[in-house]
């Protein structure tokens, strides 16, 4: 009886570290989805989802590379600059072609995605009775991963 009971407890234990560890992966690679689907065509073609484990910041910026940065404070550089196009490409995607629709969240400088995400923007700001009324010629973007 105690050999069985010894053997339930282990199952047990067994099951739950492997759900909990499945669980984490999945909930890892769905926090990837949100932010893989706005990246430029180009970075989605030299990265794979799994590629996202441990990235706590990705710095997108004009005519710079690609820096990604991970938890452990170590930053990766991905090969080749920015284009200007590949930001609007970028942009477009956040605001589903609709950049208008977000001119709030342009005013704060700051897009939260679905997951917790934030896409903070830099460019010019339009001024309006002294406050920020858009942004115009977005040249950079932080994602910051939750």
């Amino acid at each position: 009886m105690g050999l069985m009971k010894n053997r339930l407890c282990f199952f047990c234990i067994s099951t739950f570290l492997c759900s909990y560890i499945w669980n984490r992966k999945v909930d890892e690679s769905m926090k990837a989805e949100g932010v893989w689907r706005i990246l430029p065509r180009r970075i989605r073609e030299k990265m794979n989802e799994s590629d996202f484990e441990g990235i706590q910041e990705i710095r997108l910026r004009c005519g710079q590379p690609v820096l990604l940065k991970e938890r452990n404070k170590k930053m990766r550089i991905l090969e080749g600059n920015l284009s200007a196009a590949e930001i609007r490409e970028t942009v477009s995607l956040l605001s589903g072609y609709s950049l208008y629709a977000f001119e709030e969240e342009l005013r704060q400088g700051y897009l939260t995605l679905e997951g917790g995400h934030r896409v903070g923007f830099c460019g010019k700001a339009v001024m309006e009775s002294g406050e920020i009324r858009t942004l115009k010629q977005i040249n950079a973007l932080n994602i910051r991963i939750a």
